[in-house]
């Protein structure tokens, strides 16, 4: 099949394998920030232009990249919501037609991406990894944006369960919207994970998750974030207990080139894909 006939600007440097068909998972940049194409270069592009800072080997262990079967489809060229909503199916669509069901790991763009991914993978669990709930009614006067998104998701679905795992910034709001729900819940420990039936499950990762020490070029940094190992440590213990559908990494919002940034970020890409294929 033709790949060129699906809006994205193809572009395969971070791909392990030659075919969409050989690949277990896809890589596809959705670079919207607030709605609007990112004026400095994407995430997912400083990724391809960086890839090499990282080492074959996946967290201080003897397991390699070189398992993984990942195709970089590139990125959508989608230039607003009302656009994204139409481009996104449309190849989701395409790839399962033509090479069956993928799974995707999304590269944002702001955490509003989720929002139209997740209306397009099956799921029962939507997983975030977040320093904020994002479950705001409005935000600068407005209904939909990074600090509404899911508050807008649960209102289209309110059969989704919600875990969220590294929360330190809320309001009173998002806590009361919280605590009138049945199937949103705050996990304060990697066992808690365990108390829940998940399902089938899509994994957001907010990079503020992370602390500051690590990342820092996201949008509204919070003290006292979740180390890099922890987060993997989260991925894993997902992995182990549901069936992990996708993921995506937003809130990257980088204003010049971090390589130390760049290159956790490059890790955590791979050992997302690394546990998405359960090679385990």
């Amino acid at each position: 099949m033709d790949i060129s006939k699906i809006p994205v600007q193809n572009c395969n440097t971070l791909s392990t394998v030659d075919d969409v068909g050989e690949a277990d998972v896809i890589l596809l940049g959705i670079p919207l920030y607030d709605g609007k194409p990112l004026k400095f270069i994407s995430p997912s592009n400083l990724l391809r232009m960086f890839s090499h800072l990282v080492e074959g080997n996946l967290n201080k262990n003897d397991i390699y990249t070189n398992i993984l079967n990942i195709f970089d489809l590139g990125e959508i060229t989608s230039s607003s919501y009302r656009q994204l909503a139409v481009d996104l199916p449309t190849i989701i669509n395409f790839i399962n037609k033509g090479y069956g069901n993928k799974k995707y790991v999304f590269i944002g763009g702001d955490h509003t991406i989720s929002y139209f991914t997740t209306k397009h993978i099956k799921i029962d669990t939507l997983i975030v990894l977040d320093a904020h709930l994002d479950l705001k009614d409005t935000y600068l006067h407005r209904k939909f944006n990074n600090a509404t998104v899911f508050r807008r998701l649960r209102e289209a679905n309110n059969e989704l369960n919600i875990l969220y795992y590294g929360v330190r910034g809320y309001d009173e709001e998002e806590m009361e919207y919280i605590k009138n729900s049945d199937n949103i819940h705050i996990l304060k420990d990697l066992t808690d994970f365990e108390s829940y039936e998940m399902g089938e499950t899509y994994l957001s990762i907010d990079l503020d998750v992370l602390d500051p020490s690590l990342i820092r070029q996201v949008e509204y940094p919070e003290p006292n974030g979740i180390t890099f190992n922890e987060l993997i440590s989260v991925i894993k213990n997902v992995s182990k207990n549901t069936e992990l559908k996708s993921v995506d990494l937003v809130e990257y919002l980088p204003t010049h080139i971090d390589r130390t940034e760049l290159s956790t970020i490059l890790k955590l890409l791979y050992n997302v894909a690394y546990h998405l294929q359960k090679v385990i």
